[in-house]
């Protein structure tokens, strides 16, 4: 149970979130880090970095969002989490491109892109490997 606590107070988090309620979904965020920073879970810093960015990011909140979102980024290439990776690196590119800044937000989804075909090299059946691009593809997130 208290292995997957965190995941389940950010899943709480996100429900928050597609209901536009701010305030609940940064509070599960919230104690979703305590728990974490209290307990060193380090496997789970990159996904509650994540979630707090994205809430910022519906906040109105820009440059918090791309900080969490920086972090989440670091911490998950460290721990070569490859589809937080590619999460954060997309979730960073929409903030940018809200933020009007379409060059960095472009790199962004270059970079979202090459973490995508990396998973994807490590299918060695080429029809695998085409399932996986084609219901991965960069537009799902």
């Amino acid at each position: 149970m208290l292995l997957v606590k965190p995941r389940y107070l950010v899943g709480l988090a996100l429900v928050a979130l597609s209901q536009t309620n701010l305030d609940e979904a940064e509070s599960f965020v919230h104690q979703a880090r305590q728990f974490i920073e209290e307990r060193a879970m380090r496997d789970q810093y990159p996904l509650v970095e994540l979630t707090e960015g994205q809430v910022k990011a519906l906040r109105g909140e820009m440059q918090q969002s791309l900080q969490h979102f920086t972090r989440a980024e670091e911490q998950a290439l460290a721990m070569e989490m490859r589809p937080t990776v590619r999460k954060v690196r997309l979730e960073a590119a929409k903030v940018l491109s809200k933020m009007g800044l379409e060059t960095e937000a472009e790199t962004k989804l270059r970079a979202a892109r090459e973490v995508l075909e990396e998973m994807a090299s490590f299918f060695q059946n080429e029809e695998l490997r085409a399932l996986f691009l084609e219901n991965e593809h960069i537009g799902r997130g």
